[in-house]
C-alpha cells in the first residue's frame, strides 16, 4: 500500500469520526463544514479534496455502512442476491 492511501485513509476517518461526533453534540443540520474541520485537525481545503460538503460526506458514510452491511450478509450467506445499496434504499 502506498503511503498516500494510508495517508488518505487517516484523513477520511478523521473526518467521519468528526461528522458522528459532531452530530451527537449538535445535530446534523446545525454542523457546519468548519465544525467538522475544527474536530477532525484539518483544514477546509483538505476536507473540500474529499467532500463536496457535509451532505455528500453523510451520503458517503451511509453508502460504506450500507455496504458493509450487505458484506456481512453476503459472508453469513443471509443474502444470496446481488443485494446493493440502491435495493436496500427502497
Amino acid at each position: 500500500m502506498h503511503q498516500k492511501d494510508l495517508r488518505v485513509r487517516r484523513i477520511r476517518a478523521k473526518i467521519k469520526r468528526a461528522l458522528i461526533d459532531t452530530i451527537n453534540e449538535k445535530g446534523f443540520g446545525n454542523l457546519t463544514v468548519s465544525d467538522i474541520t475544527e474536530r477532525a485537525g484539518i483544514n477546509r481545503g483538505t476536507f473540500y479534496i474529499h467532500y463536496k460538503g457535509k451532505q455528500d460526506l453523510l451520503n458517503q458514510l451511509e453508502e460504506n455502512v450500507y455496504a458493509d452491511i450487505i458484506k456481512l450478509f453476503h459472508e453469513n450467506g443471509t443474502i444470496s442476491s446481488a443485494t446493493s445499496y440502491e435495493d436496500l434504499n427502497e
